[in-house]
This record gives structure tokens, C-alpha cells and sequence, in this order.
């Protein structure tokens, strides 16, 4: 499928075909104020129709409260039409078998695969966001339909390009850094602690309280093995997997 049967327009032919797309309709505001203020003014209405039949038939102000309900009736209707009416911000996403693109309210923010610098964790009812090179960032709403299936497309299609492009990078002679982490081809450094891949017994992820963390086991460290959680680590699944080819010991995954 191309990239013109897209429900939206994205003006990118390095994207390649168009795969799917993810909708859903975010909260508007707008319509929440309007559908409040409607039904407050109708409550309002009420009160000044009751209020006009326990005024005296020979009162000075005898129909005003009548007056002033249908004032406000026709307040209560106009806010309720105005929030029907309103069209709340889309928050549709298109996925490319070469990148993504977001509905942004002027023009789709789009990105491929190879832009994507990392993603980022993501704790449970987060958006998904990813930065890119170009040093801005993308975020997918939580409400999106079929939100996770999305973000595990943009993990394993984007982590192969952070993959090879971070081991590249180690293998010239550069050093790669995944937040408190940072990884050359003879040595890794954990929040500021540095040691020796060979230097290294065991790593194993470990959860406790619904929290995981990664530990380096090292002989040199023994019980001061440095330890980082894992909600700090960007694009954490192509991070285990350098750490596994660098250091030629398999990420152990302890409950």
C-alpha cells in the first residue's frame, strides 16, 4: 500500500508503503468546558423558573426570573451545540515499513527508523516517546488504539537501526552511551564506575516491587557491583543486547 492511501497526507518517499493505521480521539478540553457550562446553565435555568413561580402575581419583578431562565436556556443550548460541534485534536498514527508518522495539528511529525536516536521507557499509562537525531522528539498518546502493539513495532524496528549504529560506532573506537551507561569495545561505565568486560561475572536484570534494575557482578566490585534501574536506561532492549555481544555474557532475568 502507498504512501497516498495514508488517511492523512505525509509528504516522504523514504518512508516506503504504509502499513496501518493507529487512531483515537484525545480529550478535548474545549468540548469538556462546553458540556459543563452547558449543564450548569441549565441547572441555573431551573432554579430561576422555580424561583418565578413563587413570586406573587402583583410583584414588581414578576416574569423576570421567567425571562432571565430562557435567557440562560438558550445559554445552556448554545454551549451544547458548540461542544458537538467541536472537533477535538485526532491522534492518529501511520506506521511505514520505514518509519512512522504523527498527526500533528499543522503537518505529521514524521521519522525514520534511521533517525531515531532512542526510545525511552515507558511506565504504564505514559505516552511512548522516542527522541531523533535531529535532537527533537516524538510522543505517542497513551489513548492510541492498539498502542501497545505500536510501540513494540517502533522498539524492534527502530532498536535494529540503534543497534547496528551504536556497535558501529563502538567498534571505530567511539564510546556509546545509553544514559548512566556507556559502553566501549573493552570497557563499560556504570554511573561513573569503570571497569573491564573481562572484569565481569554475571549481569542479571532483577525486579523488586515492580521496579527493575540491572546489575554488573564483577569480582574486582563484589558487593558493590554497580547497579542502575532500568527505567533509566533508553532503548533498553538494544542496550542488553550490545552488553551480551561486548561482554559475551547473556543478560540473566532473575523475578
Amino acid at each position: 500500500m502507498s504512501a497516498n492511501a495514508a488517511p492523512f497526507p505525509v509528504h516522504r518517499d523514504d518512508l516506503g508503503p504504509f502499513e496501518h493505521c493507529y487512531g483515537s480521539i484525545g480529550i478535548s478540553a474545549v468540548r469538556v468546558f462546553a458540556y459543563l457550562a452547558s449543564a450548569l446553565s441549565f441547572g441555573l435555568a431551573v432554579f430561576f423558573l422555580q424561583m418565578d413561580q413563587q413570586i406573587a402575581a402583583d410583584s414588581e419583578i414578576q416574569g423576570l426570573p421567567k425571562l432571565a431562565a430562557l435567557l440562560i436556556f438558550s445559554l445552556s443550548f448554545v454551549c451544547l451545540l458548540g461542544g458537538m460541534l467541536h472537533k477535538p485534536r485526532r491522534n492518529r498514527v501511520l506506521l511505514f515499513e520505514n518509519g512512522v508518522a504523527v498527526e500533528g495539528k499543522h503537518k505529521p511529525l514524521t521519522a525514520s527508523w534511521e533517525e531515531v536516536l532512542h526510545y525511552h521507557p515507558c511506565a504504564a499509562g505514559e505516552a511512548f516517546r522516542f527522541s531523533l537525531s535531529s535532537g527533537t522528539e516524538l510522543s505517542i498518546a497513551k489513548e492510541t488504539t492498539g498502542f501497545i502493539d505500536l510501540c513494540n513495532a517502533i522498539r524492534m524496528r527502530a532498536g535494529e537501526h540503534i543497534y547496528q549504529r551504536e556497535y558501529a560506532l563502538i567498534q571505530s573506537g567511539g564510546r556509546s552511551m545509553f544514559g548512566p551507561l556507556e559502553f566501549a569495545a573493552d570497557s563499560c561505565r556504570v554511573d561513573g564506575v569503570q571497569f573491564e568486560w573481562s572484569e565481569l561475572d554475571k549481569i542479571q536484570t532483577s525486579a523488586t516491587k515492580g521496579s527493575e534494575s540491572l546489575t554488573f557482578e564483577t569480582h574486582s566490585l563484589g558487593d558493590l557491583s554497580p547497579t542502575v534501574a532500568s527505567n533509566r536506561i533508553p532503548s533498553a532492549h538494544v542496550c542488553y543486547r550490545l552488553i551480551e555481544q561486548l561482554a559475551q555474557i547473556r543478560v540473566l532475568t532473575t523475578l
